[in-house]
Order: C-alpha cells, then structure tokens, then sequence
C-alpha cells in the first residue's frame, strides 16, 4: 500500500512491502530500510530453544536468550521443590541435564549476536573451573601438610582444627588467597558474561549470520 507523508512542505512516498520499507526522497531516488520484527514472546523463545536444540551457528535476540534462561530457571527452581520427596532431585537433575545442550547452544548464538566467538562461553566457564580447582587443591594440601592424612590417603578430619591459631591460620594463608581470587574471579566473570550478553546486537549482518531482527 502506499502512504503519503508531508514533511517540511514536501512529500514522501512510502510504501510497504513485507518487511522492507522503501522512501521515495526527493528528486525521484528510492531508498530501501529495513524494518525491525516484533520482539520475541517467551513461547517463541522457549520454542526455538528446542527447536534449535544443538544448532551453535547463527545469532539470537537479548529476548530470546533472555526468555530461555528465565524459563530454565524457573523450571528447574519448580522441580527442584517438587522433587524433594523423589528420588533426591532427580526431576532437576534430569531437566538440567536435558537443556544442558541448547543452553550452550543460545548461549553461542547470543554471542554472536554481538560480534564475539561463542567460544567466549567456555571460556569463562574455564577460568571459574580452573580457579576453584586450584583452590580445592590448595586447601586440600595444606590440610595433608598440616595434620597429615588418614588411612584413606586423604587429610585428616579438620573439624577440630583451630583456625584461631596463628600457626594454623598461616598454614592456610596461601589457599585462603587463592580461595579469595577464585571468589573475586567467578564475580568478575559474571558481571562480564551479564554486561556482553545484555548488549544489544549487531545492526544488520555480520560475520555468524544475518540480523534476527530483520
């Protein structure tokens, strides 16, 4: 259809076609602009979530990723409180594991909304994995060197340990350091991850795909 616009004394004509707007400016030149689709609804994300269940190429909306990690949340936190007279938590358990895949796989795809890898994802799950194993180690064997171990081969029972104790408490020194830096570093990975995958995404195509908004 055709619309007519008078701005400034002039007028421009204006006709849409599908998702593509085209603006007759002056002097008879055509210009063709996009126009941006509806936001997606939580049923639209949580469906393309499935649908796109393992597929990491591509690009997703803020909303999309957004809806899917809500609704996981929520169902997880549901089954979790549902399941507590089952099996131990089984239902959560077995939920967690199923949107395991495509969770990674929005996560990937959000990722490259923004113009990054989504490699960056497993990197971040990296340095807080590699920092809290370097911290249990540590405590680990400073506990050995301090009361020895038991006939299992691990430390001893530390629940009597003074840790009031000078000479206990700088046994421990350095894994309480590292214990701290794998705190101060799973928050920094959060506030990172939260900051990127909030941001809004690239305008038009770009190196993953075309624009999902588009």
């Amino acid at each position: 259809m055709i619309k007519h616009i008078r701005l400034s004394g002039m007028i421009k004509h204006i006709r849409l076609s599908g998702m593509i707007k085209h603006i007759r400016a002056p002097g008879g030149r055509i210009m063709t602009t996009p126009t941006t689709k509806p936001m997606v609804t939580p049923v639209e994300a949580v469906a393309r979530g499935f649908s796109k269940y393992a597929n990491f190429g591509g690009r997703a909306t803020r909303a999309e990723y957004w809806w899917w990690m809500l609704f996981t949340s929520i169902v997880s936190a549901a089954l979790n409180v549902l399941g507590r007279g089952f099996g131990e938590g089984i239902l959560q358990t077995v939920f967690s594991l199923a949107v395991l895949l495509p969770t990674f796989a929005v996560t990937f795809r959000r990722l490259h909304d923004i113009g990054k890898t989504g490699w960056w994802h497993f990197g971040w799950l990296g340095i807080v994995l590699i920092s809290w194993v370097t911290a249990g180690i540590m405590m680990i064997a400073a506990a050995a060197v301090k009361y020895g171990y038991t006939e299992s081969g691990w430390p001893a029972d530390l629940s009597g340990a003074d840790l009031a104790n000078w000479d206990t408490l700088s046994a421990f020194t350095p894994s309480i350091v590292v214990l701290i830096a794998a705190i101060v570093s799973t928050l920094a990975v959060f506030v990172w991850s939260i900051v990127w995958l909030a941001r809004r995404g690239e305008s038009g195509q770009n190196r993953f795909g075309p624009d999902p908004r588009i």
